[in-house]
């Protein structure tokens, strides 16, 4: 232990990681000081004689939490700025996902929406434990809606802004407008004609002169928004949750002509660990659909597939990460919106066939310096072997980039002198994503 001397008959005793709460102590101390000794230096003198030492001992030393950058992945660029802001707001890596996954809702219909489903994986440094949510729609149920019960569960369990505050970005986007973006634009120059048999639908997306909306065309949708407002004020009321949950799934039985009895079933989205794989000091933690195949294998609905599904990574400035992969099973689902509350329905996949969408997300941590090596997701038939090189690549020592398509990832890498973490993130290279990485305070 080491004495530190802050005036003259002042001792404070310091150990290792405190040192700097302690200057930080004397700074403050004797600045005040100095402005007391102007004012009355011959007291102060005469008092300071008298003073007893006075003695300050700091405990062991506590073990020093890192500083992380935040990063946000999206494959739409606008939901991946209202997560940005919510992580500038104060929101944790939970929080950001939640508002994140609402706003696909509105600006990337095409590959996510309230009548979507979808999984996520999140990573706790502090723990260095790993822990999926499963809100995918099982086959005897796979309309369902699932997207919003899935994303307030996250929310409900690690969230830290009040739940109005996650959903209002989504609602106004929807109420107000946005620019289509070019990653919307592209999904309807493409897949657009599964549109044309639903009237709601034609007149969402097509402009006055029936073409196809285009990248930088306004998109207003204030069904949708309203529905997102009962969401936002409705689920933190158990009630209210059930109602709004029952007319979701009724709405979609209506259009498939189902009575209410027999319309999409309500199910609930579920916790559980995740796959993990030891080596060494790193941890691996996976989660996947059982339809990712072990190896590359090339279908014809391989393109399809990887359009109607979208993923995204987040990660706070505490290293808390979360990847989540979301799903409408093809692009825009069954191409016809609820009339009542103004999302897609989701698809059973291409061709009617009960499928689930492959998908795989995984996370790499190293343990001896608790934070995350890589984050990667990815959806579409190819998904697993793609995350699996992208993890075996960091296992391996290789320079970390994005060279596998698509995929999203992100790298964390702890500078050996500062305390803290740098990050490096990439979207998808084939679509038209984003990817920003917010520099933490030294």
């Amino acid at each position: 232990m080491t004495a530190v001397g802050i005036c003259a008959h002042t001792i404070a005793y310091r150990d290792g990681a405190n040192t700097h709460k302690l200057r930080q102590f004397a700074a403050v101390y004797c600045r005040y000081l100095t402005i007391i000794y102007a004012v009355s230096g011959a007291f102060l003198l005469s008092a300071c004689g008298s003073m007893p030492p006075i003695r300050l001992e700091v405990g062991p030393p506590a073990p020093i939490s890192a500083k992380y950058e935040s990063y946000v992945v999206a494959g739409e660029p606008q939901a991946a700025l209202v997560a940005q802001d919510v992580l500038l707001a104060g929101g944790n890596a939970a929080d950001a996902a939640a508002a994140l996954g609402l706003s696909l809702s509105v600006t990337l219909p095409s590959s996510a929406g309230l009548g979507s489903s979808g999984a996520c994986l999140m990573y706790d440094p502090s723990t260095g434990s790993a822990e999926a949510l499963d809100f995918w729609a099982a086959e005897n149920a796979r309309r369902a809606p699932q997207l919003a019960q899935g994303l307030f569960s996250l929310h409900a369990k690690h969230g830290s802004l009040p739940w109005a505050q996650v959903v209002s970005p989504a609602e106004s986007l929807a109420r107000f407008g946005h620019p289509v973006s070019r990653a919307l634009a592209q999904d309807l120059e493409r897949f657009g004609s599964k549109l044309f048999s639903d009237r709601a639908a034609v007149e969402l997306f097509m402009s006055p002169a029936r073409q196809m909306l285009r990248a930088g065309d306004q998109l207003r949708h204030p069904v949708l928004a309203a529905t997102l407002g009962e969401i936002r004020s409705g689920f933190p009321n158990s009630s209210r949750y059930r109602d709004i949950e029952n007319r979701m799934a009724q709405s979609i039985g209506e259009i498939l002509g189902e009575s209410p009895a027999t319309g999409a079933p309500s199910l609930s989205p579920t916790w559980a660990a995740a796959v993990e794989h030891r080596d060494q000091n790193l941890r691996q933690y996976s989660y996947g659909s059982k339809a990712a195949a072990p190896a590359p294998i090339k279908p014809i609905l391989q393109d399809t597939e990887l359009s109607g599904s979208t993923e995204f990574i987040i990660a706070d400035d505490k290293g808390t990460t979360v990847a989540c992969v979301l799903t409408m099973g093809s692009p825009f689902g069954t191409g016809v919106i609820s009339p009542s509350m103004g999302f897609l329905l989701g698809s059973d996949g291409a061709g009617g066939r009960p499928h689930t969408p492959a998908f795989s997300i995984s996370l790499l941590a190293d343990l001896t310096g608790r934070y995350v090596a890589l984050a990667a997701a990815s959806s579409g038939p190819e998904a697993t072997p793609k995350v699996m090189q992208a993890v075996g690549r960091v296992k391996d020592g290789a320079p970390v980039r994005n060279e596998l398509g698509d995929i999203s990832m992100a790298y964390c890498n702890k500078v050996p002198s500062g305390g803290y973490v740098h990050c490096q993130a990439w979207a998808r290279s084939s679509g038209h994503g984003y990817a920003a990485v917010i520099e933490s305070r030294k």
